[in-house]
């Protein structure tokens, strides 16, 4: 487990006030009032099955049953919605300046910060990295490094070069580098095609759109590809992890199909995946 990780963060020591958007009601199906004593309901599993938590080897799924004042245009009185409440969540707005505080004191513990006011090559990182008593190191995004210009080199050579940098890095450190970069604009133009139950939105990138070309592919162990929704009613605080190469498939780890990603959703300042906080599950060992 990586203990200590660089990467570039927004300065969020300075800041003052930190606010979260509602957590948003999760339909996922409805049904009828047979009697006082009966109802049948029908439950949409797609919408459901990231929220389904795991409690002594069996799987459970909390809900909120509403019985509504007046049947809805399909004769449905009764409409389901996930509960996610938690009573143990604390909210960001609520923190007090000393438990922020205290917060921060835990991210310094396992984290270390390169100071983003300048600009670095990728020499002068990877030689920063080198220094440190670290066991992985980000970069985000690759775009943000200032170019190393001079000679005849193309982008795409240089581009192959950074990789092979950074692997003979890894190599010689024993140290675990992840680079953020983006997809290039055509992707972002494509669009689950009509029929697909996310017609319209813009589908997740293939490893081949990532901008700058094939060498990150070719040369990298392991590429991922995260995809958020923003503008999806339901899904806007879901992030899709989409594992797009696994080099060594001998310890376990696989490709995830095209239509079935990881799963993360976001809520006040923390992931879930299934309904669990991988995180929280290893602080309390």
């Amino acid at each position: 487990m990586i203990k200590k990780e660089w990467h570039w963060m927004s300065d969020l020591k300075q800041t003052n006030k930190i606010t979260m958007d509602k957590k948003p009601t999760i339909y996922c199906g409805g049904g009828k009032k047979m009697n006082n004593n009966w109802m049948t309901v029908t439950v949409h599993i797609d919408k459901v099955k990231e929220h389904v938590f795991d409690y002594k080897g069996n799987k459970y799924l909390k809900l909120n049953v509403n019985l509504k004042d007046q049947p809805d245009q399909y004769g449905k009185d009764v409409s389901l919605s996930v509960n996610t409440y938690n009573p143990e969540e604390q909210k960001v707005e609520d923190l007090t300046e000393s438990e922020i505080k205290k917060q921060i004191e835990v991210i310094d513990t396992y984290f270390k910060f390169v100071d983003n006011r300048k600009l670095y090559t990728a020499g002068d990182l990877l030689n920063i990295f080198a220094k440190e008593n670290v066991d992985g190191c980000l970069i985000d995004p690759y775009t943000g490094l200032n170019i190393e210009r001079g000679g005849k080199i193309g982008q795409f050579d240089r581009n192959y070069l950074f990789c092979n940098n950074v692997r003979e890095f890894c190599n010689k450190t024993g140290k675990t580098v992840y680079i953020n970069t983006h997809p290039i604009s055509e992707a972002a133009r494509r669009v689950y095609k009509p029929g697909h139950t996310l017609e319209g939105y813009v589908q997740p990138p293939k490893s081949s759109d990532i901008e700058g070309g094939m060498g990150f592919i070719n040369r990298a162990d392991d590429v991922y590809a995260i995809h958020r929704m923003g503008n999806h009613p339901e899904f806007k605080t879901m992030t899709e992890l989409h594992v797009q190469k696994v080099k060594n498939v001998m310890t376990g780890g696989e490709l995830t199909t095209l239509d079935e990603p990881l799963r993360f959703n976001f809520y006040n300042g923390y992931y879930t995946i299934g309904g669990n906080n991988p995180l929280k599950h290893i602080q309390n060992g």
